[in-house]
């Protein structure tokens, strides 16, 4: 069990580096004027992040039928 939490603590901080990185990026695309479809793009990336991690998404396709 402890494996498990370390595993998950793990991972959540990977997603915050994520996040905090993409957010970075969007900052500096903004401020450097390029097209929207680049920030749209980036922000698609982050949904996909938050969706999977936080959301849980990918349960719900899961073989095992979504563990809670």
């Amino acid at each position: 069990m402890e494996q498990k939490k370390k595993s998950a603590l793990q991972q959540g901080m990977a997603v915050l580096i994520g996040l905090a990185v993409l957010t970075a990026v969007e900052y500096s695309i903004s401020l450097l004027e390029f097209s929207t479809i680049a920030l749209f793009v980036v922000s698609l990336i982050k949904a996909g992040l938050i969706m999977n991690f936080f959301m849980q998404m990918t349960s719900l396709w899961s073989q095992e039928g979504g563990k809670h």
